[in-house]
């Protein structure tokens, strides 16, 4: 079910997947600020995440903070970042995925830190251990 998210793996090297671009334009749909843009790999896990939360109704992960919390994780980049997901179950570490896509959206670079520090690549190894266990 995850061999789609475990093939990015290899490009999970700590390297950057993104690339601030900077919002000096005239087009008024463009933030002024500035904004990420994501290569491939970064995209496409992104897609993958919200792929499987739309075909996957039954891990509720649009509960992901009731979820994370289950499993003793607030939903805080300091508790995140340290979670030991080596005995989670699919919905825990794919709640901790989506949690981090949210918190983007508050704070945008918040995926791409998770994407350098290797929590997203420990992440998606626990999903691959866990579809090579059925």
């Amino acid at each position: 079910m995850y061999e789609k998210l475990a093939a990015y793996l290899p490009a999970l090297n700590g390297e950057k997947h993104a690339e601030w671009v900077s919002g000096k334009t005239k087009d008024p749909f463009v933030s002024p600020f500035g904004f990420l843009v994501y290569d491939e790999t970064g995209e496409g896990i992104m897609r993958e995440v919200y792929r499987i939360v739309d075909r996957c109704p039954h891990l509720e992960l649009n509960r992901y903070q009731e979820i994370l919390e289950k499993n003793g994780i607030h939903w805080s980049k300091n508790e995140m970042e340290a979670a030991d997901v080596s005995d989670w179950n699919e919905q825990g570490v794919m709640a901790l995925l989506v949690g981090i896509l949210r918190a983007d959206r508050f704070v945008e670079g918040v995926y791409q830190e998770f994407l350098e520090n290797g929590c997203i690549r420990k992440w998606i190894e626990r999903l691959k251990e866990i579809d090579e266990q059925i």
